[in-house]
Parts: C-alpha cells; structure tokens; sequence
C-alpha cells in the first residue's frame, strides 16, 4: 500500500491510515479461518423403530384326567382306559363327549392321538354341535387304511367344515389335503378365533381355515371325539383361552 502526504497533513492523520489498513487486513485474515475450520452438522438420527405386537398367552382352562375312567365323558360302547389313555375299538360311531365347554369365543383344543388299529374306511372327527347364535363345526380325518395291506399309495384325508355346511364361506373352503399318518403319536391343535377354525398337526398348519358366514362366533360344544371302523388312543388333551 502506497500513501502520499501532502503538505499540512498531521502525523496524526496518517496513524489513522496505517490503523485501518491493519485491521482491514486482520479481518480478511479471520474471514478465510473461519471458512476453513467450520464443518458440517450431521442430519438428526432417527429414532422411532415400529414394535411388534404381543399375542396374548394362551391361558389352560381345562386338562383331562382319566384317571378316575371314562365315567364323565358320556362313553358310547366300544371305548376302555388302556395305558392311562381313552381308545376306541373298530366297530361304528364310537362316541364321547369332553366334559367341559369353554365360556369363551377363542379357544383351542389340542391333543395326541395314536391310530393303533387303522381299516380301511376309518374315521376320526373332533366336532362341536351346533347352538342358539352359533354355528358348528367338525375337524374329520378320513380314510385310515391297514398298513401294508394297500397296493396303491392312498393317504388319509384331513378336512375341517362349518356345520352346517350351508354357512360355509366358499372363500375360505377347506378342501381335504393328503398327509402321512402312520401309527406313530401326533398332535393335533384346533384353533377357533370367532367364526373361524383351523387345524395344525405337529405344529404345522394342514388345512385351509373353515369360516362361517352366518353366525359371529363358532360354538363351543358340547365337544365330541368320534370315531369309526379304527382303533384309536387319545392322550394329553387340553383346552385353553388364546
């Protein structure tokens, strides 16, 4: 920077030049800084994570003690206590009634079975009859044939209807579905939530659900195991509030 003085300026004027030359550079200086130390701020982070909505638990309202017989299950002929458990001959429509009916629209009722004496034409079903506001339904298992004494590769039949059938919502049919039965003990879960039911075995759903057009909820019972042309062993049979 050049400054030129003419004749008559003070000392003091010219201090005042050289004085705001300085900070004029002095803030240029702090300017460039400022710019190269300021570094960006992060976007805020996200916190709201969506959270999974418990099931309820499944609360036991009833487990069967056959202990004392079959005296409270309204027994048809054809049915004895062997190795703790109920089971049914071969003969026709072998019939008891579970002696407890839940207060409840939501329930489940599991148990094992063991087919210890399949024929061919053998049938089992788990129904709940019919009442005032409430359809039925029947969980059947078809066509139990003697092991080793069929040339064709036929299977049991598993299917799960509305009673009466009419109400049934075609949109949810439960057409039969083929699986392995064998003679070895599996479980069985029938699931009604209102007016649906369904099935699953081993854990593992088998069937399409059966659904009721006519009526909210589905009955509770009385609930009967029946069975036909096929020796078969319950055991560990429970209902329970889901």
């Amino acid at each position: 920077m050049r400054v030129v003085l003419h004749a008559g300026r003070s000392r003091h004027a010219l201090m005042v030049v050289v004085l705001l030359g300085l900070l004029s550079a002095a803030g240029c200086g702090s300017g460039q800084a400022n710019h190269a130390t300021r570094t960006p701020t992060a976007p805020p982070t996200a916190t709201w994570a969506p959270t999974a909505t418990a099931l309820p638990t499944p609360k036991l309202l009833y487990q069967a003690d056959f202990s004392k017989g079959l005296s409270s299950w309204q027994a048809t002929a054809g049915w004895t206590i062997q190795n703790g458990a109920p089971q049914s001959d071969t003969g026709q429509d072998r019939m008891v009634t579970i002696p407890f009916q839940p207060a409840t629209s939501n329930y489940a009722v599991e148990y094992t079975m063991q087919v210890v004496e399949p024929k061919e034409g053998g049938a089992c079903a788990v129904a709940a009859a019919p009442s005032p506001g409430s359809d039925g339904y029947q969980v059947r298992l078809d066509g139990m044939l003697a092991l080793g004494n069929s040339e064709f590769a036929l299977h049991p039949q598993f299917g799960v209807t509305i009673d009466p059938s009419g109400d049934q919502d075609l949109g949810t049919a439960a057409p039969t579905v083929d699986f392995e039965l064998g003679t070895h003990v599996t479980t069985y879960r029938i699931e009604v939530r209102g007016a649906t039911v369904m099935v699953l075995v081993n854990g593992r759903r088998i069937s399409p659900t059966a659904t009721s057009t006519k009526t909210a909820m589905l009955s509770s019972g009385p609930l009967t195991i029946t069975c036909s042309l096929a020796a078969a062993r319950f055991s560990a049979l429970t209902i329970s509030a889901i």
